[in-house]
């Protein structure tokens, strides 16, 4: 992970997206999708995606580019259909 990294983290509110804006020891400092900047353990960080997004560019310029990959985010989850899934699942395990 580095600055610029595109990262999802969990909060009460579900699994969010947030830029990490620069890296402060043991922790980030993010930016979420919903414009809130604040510390966070980078232990407790679900997944580093393959995003990655200028750190230099504005908050709201880098929220915006987080709304927009959550939306093609949520897109695809609507196009994976859980029984393709499943069998693809079930498939590899007996291999």
């Amino acid at each position: 992970m580095r600055a610029g990294s595109v990262i999802e983290f969990k909060d009460k509110k579900g699994i969010l997206l947030a830029i990490c804006k620069r890296l402060e020891g043991s922790s980030v400092r993010l930016l979420t999708e919903g414009g809130k900047e604040f510390t966070f353990p980078a232990e407790k960080v679900a997944h580093v995606t393959s995003h990655f997004l200028d750190p230099a560019l504005s908050d709201p310029h880098l929220r915006e580019k987080l709304v927009d990959l959550r939306g093609k985010v949520e897109e695809m989850t609507r196009e994976i259909k859980l029984e393709d899934l499943w069998e693809f699942y079930s498939e590899s395990e007996t291999d």
